[in-house]
Parts: C-alpha cells; sequence; structure tokens
C-alpha cells in the first residue's frame, strides 16, 4: 500500500516564502555594498592616478625654464658673435679702402716717375750725341792743326797768320774740351739721377729732388756752352 503524500501546511508555507524574501533581501544589500565599496575603491584609484598626475605636471615646469634659459643663453652669444663679426668687416673694409688709396697714390707716383726716369732717359741719350759730335770735332780740329803746322814749316811768309791760325785753333780746342768736360759731368750726374729715380724708396724724397734741381742748371749751363762752342766753330 502506497503512502499519501505529506502536503505542508499553510503555516509552513508562509514561513518558507518569509525566509525566501529575507534571503534575497539579504543578498541584495550585500551585492550593494559590494557595489558601494567597489565604486570606492575606483574613486580611491582615481583619486591617487590624479594626483601623481598633478605632481608630474607640478614638475614639469622646471626643465621648461632651464631650456628657456639655454635658448637666452645662445641667442645672446648668437648676438655677441654677429656684433663682433660686423666689427671685422667694417674694419676689413676700412683697411681695404685704404689700401686702395694707398695704391692709386702710389701708381700716380709711378707714373710720375716713370714720365720723369723717361725724361732723364732722353737726357742722357741727347747729351750722349752732342758729347760724340763734339768729339769729332775736337779730332777735325786737332787734325787741322796738325796740317796748319806742316804748313807753317813750308810757308814762311804766312807764318804769323798761320801761327794766328794755331792760337785760334787751339783756343777752340781748350773751349770744346771745356764744353766736352761739362756735359760729361752732365751725363754722369743724369746717369746718378735715373738710379734715385729707380729706387725712391730708398732715398729721401727732398734730397733728391734738390739733386734733380742741381742736374738741371748743371746740364742747362753745359748745353749752352755748347750752343755758343757751335756758333764760334760756325762763325
Amino acid at each position: 500500500m502506497t503512502p499519501a503524500p505529506i502536503e505542508p501546511a499553510d503555516g509552513d508555507v508562509l514561513t518558507a516564502s518569509t525566509s525566501a524574501a529575507t534571503a534575497t533581501a539579504e543578498t541584495a544589500s550585500a551585492e550593494t555594498a559590494a557595489g558601494t565599496v567597489a565604486a570606492d575603491a575606483d574613486a580611491d584609484g582615481s583619486l591617487a592616478l590624479q594626483a601623481a598626475h598633478g605632481d608630474d605636471e607640478g614638475d614639469q615646469p622646471v626643465p621648461r625654464v632651464k631650456e628657456r634659459q639655454r635658448w637666452i643663453a645662445l641667442a645672446s652669444l648668437l648676438a655677441v658673435s654677429v656684433i663682433a663679426l660686423i666689427a671685422v668687416i667694417l674694419y676689413l673694409s676700412d683697411v681695404v679702402s685704404q689700401w686702395e688709396d694707398r695704391a692709386d697714390e702710389l701708381t700716380t707716383v709711378n707714373y710720375e716717375l716713370g714720365a720723369e726716369l723717361s725724361d732723364a732717359q732722353d737726357t742722357v741719350a741727347a747729351q750722349t750725341d752732342q758729347i760724340d759730335r763734339l768729339t769729332a770735332q775736337l779730332s777735325t780740329a786737332k787734325d787741322r792743326i796738325t796740317e796748319l803746322a806742316n804748313e807753317t814749316a813750308n810757308f814762311d811768309d804766312d807764318r804769323a797768320y798761320t801761327a794766328q791760325q794755331i792760337e785760334m785753333l787751339s783756343g777752340y780746342a781748350s773751349t770744346g774740351a771745356s764744353v766736352a768736360n761739362a756735359l760729361t759731368r752732365c751725363l754722369e750726374a743724369e746717369d746718378q739721377l735715373v738710379v734715385y729715380l729707380e729706387s725712391p724708396d730708398q732715398y729721401d724724397a727732398a734730397e733728391v729732388a734738390a739733386y734733380q734741381q742741381s742736374v738741371t742748371e748743371l746740364c742747362t749751363a753745359a748745353k749752352d756752352s755748347n750752343t755758343e762752342f757751335q756758333k764760334l766753330l760756325n762763325g
């Protein structure tokens, strides 16, 4: 015989339902408390992260200040270098300008010295030609004196005339010798003047100018004497 099932009483069913509800409420309260703890933990972690990040941001401006100071120092050094370079460029420009002015002055002086040297050389050449002609004339006069001396031996009647001619020609020879000596001195002085003019830096300019003036006077006197002598010979 199968036993009949035992059905719970209404009071027991109510008690079981109440217990289940209480358990469900406690479970919900536990879950709520766990969520609150988790939320608090997340909040604390966020605050700690923010605090750490804030500390990093607080420390960051220090290298930026150092970097700014470094750039200021580099900019100052660059400015000083540029100013020094500009000063050097200005100095070099002034030196080049002075050198160009000095070069122009030396070029002008060289042109003047070249012209004077050319004139002196032309004068020397002319004086050399005159000395050569005078030497030839003196040789001719000596030959003529010899001829007259020979004629004196052959013509007694013309002895006085011949003696006069000999005396005159001897005077010509003496005068010609003096003129030749003056022209020779002029030529030597001109040669020395050329030496002075070729090396202007080795001699005092005032002394060279004075010597040039004396040479001019000497050669002028020699030329005048030669002119008078030529007139005497041709007269």
